[in-house]
């Protein structure tokens, strides 16, 4: 590449009166799977799978995390396989800010969690696994603020990055260092998450990481040896990438599995599935 890319959230804005232009949907409660058995004074736990699962597998990834949570009931989104060729028609559609059926379908499981969450007193913490990461995107844009802000929502090698602005600060999201899908339809905010993970690997700090960022960046795009406009232009880069830095907060890198190859995207992954122990250990009880 020859030059940096634009780092910015991306946003995507339905005009109010915008029709979802989806069919009418049975009543929740009938089409919501459950894992697990429900435990008096149990946080509300939701998952929405990604694409090429089948019911079966979908069910046995929803097991896991109740299985993590000692047996503790999660509600699953159904969001089984077509082909995978039209699972990625629809990524694509997605991508491109189109609303898919499905989206209304995710607007009404995270209000039927809610509602769950109101009924006994506790908050709903959502996973999502590559798809799942983008129909929350979408779904949040249709939810108003005070719904929102009682979703603490994270992601494993999610199709879409979910900023911590859309629902509770708690939100965050996690991507293996050898998921390339995060690399295809995030690349920007992975791009910059990598840079700062392995910097950190080589022992820098993130000043460090900023500078040497702004140092390639002169490398690329000057064509002086005026060592004072070298000087001014990697200052001013260091303050632009100073502010990115601040935007991928809620993006953590992780180690990938040792058998991983580079390429490794599975929610079963060692790294993932460590990453949503840790997380219902926070919340367990709460």
């Amino acid at each position: 590449m020859r030059s940096r890319p634009h780092y910015s959230f991306r946003r995507i804005r339905f005009h109010a009166k915008q029709p979802l232009d989806t069919p009418k949907l049975p009543e929740i409660n009938t089409l919501v799977r459950v894992a697990g058995e429900k435990r008096p004074g149990q946080v509300i736990w939701g998952f929405i799978n990604g694409i090429d699962n089948t019911e079966a597998y979908a069910r046995k990834l929803a097991s896991l995390i109740s299985d993590a949570a000692n047996g503790e009931q999660v509600l699953s989104m159904p969001n089984d396989t077509i082909c995978k060729a039209v699972d990625l028609a629809v990524c694509g559609a997605l991508k491109a800010g189109i609303d898919t059926p499905l989206v209304k379908w995710t607007v009404q499981f995270l209000r039927y969690l809610l509602a769950q969450a109101e009924k006994s007193k506790k908050f709903v913490i959502a996973f999502a696994h590559s798809q799942g990461a983008i129909y929350l995107e979408h779904a949040l844009e249709l939810m108003n603020p005070q719904e929102r802000k009682l979703l603490r929502i994270f992601t494993f090698g999610g199709g879409s990055y979910i900023e911590p602005m859309k629902c509770h600060p708690d939100s965050h999201n996690y991507a293996s260092a050898a998921d390339f899908v995060c690399r295809f339809v995030s690349p920007n905010y992975q791009w910059l998450a990598l840079q700062r993970y392995y910097g950190h690997k080589d022992g820098l700090n993130d000043a460090q990481i900023i500078y040497k960022i702004a140092f390639e960046d002169a490398t690329l795009h000057l064509d002086t040896t005026d060592v004072k406009v070298w000087e001014l232009y990697i200052k001013k880069r260091e303050k632009h990438y100073e502010q990115e830095f601040l935007k991928i907060n809620h993006i953590t890198i992780l180690d990938p599995d040792p058998d991983s190859n580079n390429w490794k995207h599975e929610f079963i992954s060692n790294c993932y599935q460590t990453k949503i122990k840790e997380r219902i250990d926070t919340y367990k009880g709460m």
